[in-house]
């Protein structure tokens, strides 16, 4: 019946899904499946090429967490089982009036964690079986109605399918297997984000108890000119530390060194008593990830479908920033989309039903990243956002009115995770006016773009002197 092109977590859920329905399903991944049995050891030893963000932080949003507590407790049970943390979001700042949202919670852990423990249940639900290999490309009837009729694997094998679900992710080869194939790929919509990415995962010594902040993040974040930070508790006393600097600023790459990377992060605000070595180890490297773009298909040309029963799900429909850390919930929301919509093989009111469904869905949160992503980018560049009264209000207003006023902070963070229209918070006059009021009492920024890059000379510096005392 269903051939997936993909065993990464949109591949799994679309997989659980459809099955849970009825439907069989054939999972087709490269990559070996992680093991369950010891998260260290998984996230030391599990090999993913085809995966470059899986030691990249990641989170489960609220959203995702209330959809599989409703629709799939054995699933939610399995994650939450995995050893990964709950994480309710609130202010706590002393003096500032408490609200409590019971929705607002999340799942902090290693992707290395809860993966492993998502293709276990998907490997237990009947009806799912997995083929490790590669695919090459689609088996089409290329007529006026294209169809697709099953897929190709690298070692020459050809195996039929009613409908083909690509989940292969931000790397999807589907534009270039339709145009091979003489078909028009699907309309795109592309921006570059402005970001690159440098992160690490540390460990907390044993017995070391540290401060949580303020409750908006697990941990120090902030936004400084040409940098973003943010570090979350993850599962087994573990946490992440991600740096997101500008794109367009060669110097930074020098924080691929492990030593230039904790030297650079040190300076940061909060962050030296997280990486100080009396609190915590590093477990790993420092992990880049680059090329970063907020990415959109469009699957329906003049109201029908491109190729018929040909689907995509996860990052191979939309991709955003990882920043946002939208990935693996709009996954859950395409793999349910799917399986509510899909009423048999060559039905295409079915397969256009979904594809309205999931393409409105999955544009709104395109646009959102983009709008966020590019008004960042101008504001760091010393520019006037392209839309000031919109995103450029939301990266300079809204976001740092969250730190002051608790209800403002509710409103971002229930947008943040997917708890309500990303587009609701732009007509929320009260949520707009606190915003106004609240960065008034924030005192002006003190750092600049020029100390930004000081703390980077002071760091290389640094871990230079360390080099030429140690030989």
């Amino acid at each position: 019946m269903f051939g997936i092109i993909g065993g990464s977590v949109a591949g799994l859920f679309t997989a659980r899904a459809l099955a849970r329905k009825g439907w069989k399903v054939t999972v087709i991944e490269p990559d070996a499946a992680g093991g369950t049995a010891d998260a260290d050891r998984t996230f030391d030893e599990w090999q993913r090429p085809g995966v470059p963000q899986l030691r990249q932080p990641h989170s489960i949003r609220a959203q995702a967490r209330r959809l599989l507590l409703d629709r799939d407790p054995e699933m939610a049970a399995d994650i939450l089982g995995s050893g990964v943390l709950e994480w309710t979001y609130r202010l706590k700042r002393p003096g500032v009036e408490m609200v409590t949202d019971d929705e607002l919670v999340g799942i902090l852990g290693r992707r290395t964690t809860y993966e492993p423990a998502i293709r276990r249940r998907v490997e237990l639900t009947p009806g799912v079986t997995f083929i490790r290999a590669a695919i090459s490309g689609l088996l089409l009837d290329t007529g006026d109605r294209p169809k697709v009729t099953g897929v190709r694997l690298r070692d020459g094998r050809e195996l039929e399918f009613d409908c083909v679900v690509d989940a292969s992710g931000r790397r999807t080869r589907l534009p270039d297997w339709l145009r091979e194939a003489g078909i028009e790929p699907p309309a795109e919509e592309v921006q570059e984000a402005g970001m690159i990415y440098y992160s690490r995962f540390f460990r907390f010594l044993p017995g070391v108890r540290v401060s949580q902040g303020d409750g908006l993040r697990s941990g120090p974040a902030g936004n400084l000119p040409l940098v973003s930070f943010r570090s979350n508790t993850t599962d087994r006393n573990t946490f992440s530390l991600l740096t997101a600097v500008a794109s367009w600023e060669p110097r930074f790459r020098s924080l691929r060194d492990d030593g230039v990377f904790n030297a650079f992060a040190g300076r940061l605000p909060g962050v030296a008593g997280w990486i100080d070595p009396a609190v915590s180890q590093p477990i790993s490297k420092v992990h880049a990830f680059g090329g970063i773009y907020d990415r959109y298909w469009e699957f329906l040309r003049e109201g029908r479908p491109i190729v018929r029963d040909l689907y995509s799900v996860g990052d191979s429909r939309v991709h955003t920033s990882p920043y946002f850390g939208w990935g693996i919930t709009l996954s859950l929301n395409h793999a349910h989309f799917l399986a509510e919509t899909f009423d048999g093989p060559g039905k295409e009111d079915s397969q256009i039903a979904f594809e309205r469904i999931a393409g409105k869905f999955s544009y709104d949160y395109y646009e959102g990243a983009a709008g966020e992503d590019a008004a960042r980018s101008a504001l760091w560049q010393g520019k006037q956002p392209a839309d000031p009264d919109r995103y450029g209000f939301y990266v300079s207003t809204l976001q740092p009115a969250t730190q002051r006023d608790p209800h403002v902070f509710r409103a971002v963070y229930r947008r943040l995770n997917l708890l309500d229209d990303i587009n609701d918070i732009f007509t929320n006059e009260e949520i707009l006016g606190r915003a106004r009021d609240a960065v008034k009492s924030i005192p002006p920024g003190t750092t600049t773009a020029d100390e930004v890059m000081a703390y980077l000379s002071e760091a290389e510096a640094s871990v230079g002197r360390l080099a030429v005392a140690s030989a």
